[in-house]
């Protein structure tokens, strides 16, 4: 089933039907077995799964799908009726985003918007060659729409920082980013604040998520290098054999 012909039919199908989070078990064990060479590492931001997924990359000559990398192009493709979050991304409002709205709100937005792009990314990764690993690592990846196209749950993780490290890090590390996303509101303060708490809400429901599924979730509080961070993945995913 691994082809573009492929993925473009489960994104076509997904879209007639509305089908991001519940698949049927018959296109749910077809999706398992032709993305059985796909490793997962979900999570909230600041959580360093790009930083993970690069050295493992490195390592192994695993293939790297950020699935960050290809929300905008997504948001592009979105149809505006069917998928309103997703389409939302586009032009994003960041006042009426990050200030106007509840953190609450702001989640349920947020975790809309990465369930209409599932369809999405599975078209991509659908569309990639299947002789090698490959690695998918994102924001996006919840571990509702995951769990339904894995075969065991090795194949999946979900990295989760801290409040403190976000806190610690996050201004640091994305800092152009942070003074042009806030410098756009209204009450730039208040809308950092909305944004790491937005953040950190949104890591709790995944990794809640992630645990009643059984699957894995690897916490971040910065006493962990990247090197033993990378370490401990490399094992979850038995790539140090």
């Amino acid at each position: 089933m691994s082809s573009p012909r492929a993925g473009d039919l489960f994104l076509n199908h997904s879209l007639t039907h509305s089908l991001t989070h519940s698949l049927s078990h018959s296109l749910s064990h077809s999706l398992s077995h032709s993305l059985s060479h796909v490793l997962w590492v979900g999570g909230s931001p600041c959580a360093g799964k790009t930083s993970v997924a690069g050295e493992l990359g490195r390592r192994h000559g695993v293939h790297l799908y950020s699935a960050d990398d290809h929300l905008a192009d997504h948001a592009r493709q979105a149809d505006p009726g069917r998928q309103p979050s997703l389409h939302s991304f586009m032009n994003p409002d960041w006042d009426q985003f990050l200030v106007r709205r509840s953190v609450p709100e702001q989640v349920e937005e947020l975790l809309g918007a990465y369930r209409e792009e599932w369809p999405y990314i599975v078209r991509d990764l659908l569309a990639m060659p299947t002789d090698h690993l490959i690695l998918a690592e994102g924001v996006a990846l919840l571990p509702e729409l995951v769990t339904a196209v894995i075969r065991r749950p090795s194949q999946a993780l979900w990295m989760v920082p801290t409040s403190e490290f976000v806190h610690d890090t996050y201004p640091a590390r994305r800092s152009a980013l942070v003074r042009d996303v806030v410098g756009q509101c209204s009450d730039p303060a208040l809308a950092f604040e909305n944004w790491m708490d937005r953040d950190m809400e949104f890591g709790c429901r995944v990794a809640e998520e992630a645990t009643r599924r059984g699957l894995r979730v690897i916490v971040v509080d910065g006493v962990l290098t990247i090197e033993e961070l990378t370490r401990t993945v490399e094992t979850h995913f038995g790539l140090d054999i």
